[in-house]
């Protein structure tokens, strides 16, 4: 582990653990009740984390569209919800570098890799083995 996975790590733990559950808590929002026939966009990206050591972490959010030009991301972590123009520029966040899914879509992802995420990317987890996989209980 990298000084900076370390100091990454630290912020992780003193958070109580919420910072690690952006993917689960993104995909939920998505893929529950309010994902059905729904606007609603699960997001993976590369953020630039905004306290030292100031970097590149894999992150989960939920966009929607209010308006074509209005969109609103519901951060994975926190449950804020920030216009997305403001979410990427605070965040560092490149569009272009991210990967979108529908619910049907997430569904799907979730039941191939049987995890919550990333899947897609040079970040992409590979799926897991059976005993360690998510249900779809949970």
């Amino acid at each position: 582990m990298t000084d900076a996975e370390a100091r990454l790590a630290e912020v992780i733990i003193k958070s109580g653990g919420t910072l690690g559950d952006c993917y689960m808590n993104a995909a939920r929002m998505v893929v529950g009740p309010l994902g059905f026939d729904s606007d609603l966009k699960l997001v993976h990206g590369r953020p630039i984390l905004s306290v030292p050591p100031f970097i590149e972490y894999g992150h989960a959010w939920v966009e929607q569209a209010i308006t074509d030009e209005f969109v609103l991301c519901i951060d994975g972590n926190t449950g804020d919800v920030i216009p997305k123009h403001l979410y990427y520029r605070v965040g560092g966040i490149q569009e272009e570098d991210c990967y979108s899914y529908t619910p049907n879509e997430a569904r799907a992802k979730m039941r191939k890799f049987k995890h919550y995420g990333p899947w897609d990317g040079p970040h992409g987890v590979p799926p897991i083995i059976e005993s360690e996989a998510i249900t779809d209980e949970e």
